[in-house]
């Protein structure tokens, strides 16, 4: 599943920032954080693209987040 937010006007230059955000117990239990706004670097502009897979066992899950500046 993949979602797309557009922040401002959107994507201005092109560069991505990539972050995993892993998770147990489908979802309920986060092992990390990710910081958009750290990600974004103080951009105004920018699209959010979240995709996310699960591996199965234990009900390991994994969030990709991409920040496309």
């Amino acid at each position: 599943m993949k979602h797309v937010h557009i922040i401002g006007k959107g994507s201005q230059t092109g560069v991505e920032v990539k972050a995993r955000q892993w998770y147990i117990f489908f979802g309920l239990i986060p092992l990390n954080q990710v910081s958009i706004n750290e990600m974004s670097g103080g951009a105004t502009d920018f699209e959010i693209i979240t995709k996310r897979s699960w591996l199965g066992f234990l009900g390991w899950g994994a969030r990709v987040v991409i920040v496309r500046k």
